[in-house]
Formats: structure tokens, C-alpha cells, sequence
């Protein structure tokens, strides 16, 4: 079994603006609406997030 609190993992939640405001955010995720995850993780996309810096190194 994984235990994410270990280190060298990244939750990423991609759970509807709804059901974040809904539920709540998962305690150290980070959100990424899931129809941006493509452009949010691709360094060449003029939308890529620097929160993706660490999970490429």
C-alpha cells in the first residue's frame, strides 16, 4: 500500500468547481478542473501551472 504521506507523491483532484464547493477540497491536493489537466501539465502550453514544476524533476 502507498502511503502518500511519505513524500514524493502529488494528489491531484479533479473533481467539478460543484462538487469542490460541495464536498471541499482533498487536504494537500491540488485541483485541476479536469477538461485543463492536458494543458495544465504540458510545460509547451501557454496554460501550463508552475505547480507542476516538482512533478517533472
Amino acid at each position: 500500500m502507498i502511503n502518500l504521506r511519505e513524500g514524493g507523491f502529488r494528489l491531484v483532484d479533479l473533481g467539478d468547481i460543484r462538487e469542490l464547493k460541495r464536498d471541499g477540497i482533498i487536504p494537500g491536493s491540488l485541483h485541476v478542473p479536469r477538461g485543463m489537466l492536458e494543458f495544465w501539465i504540458d510545460p509547451e502550453s501557454p496554460y501550463y501551472r508552475r505547480d507542476f514544476d516538482a512533478m517533472t524533476k
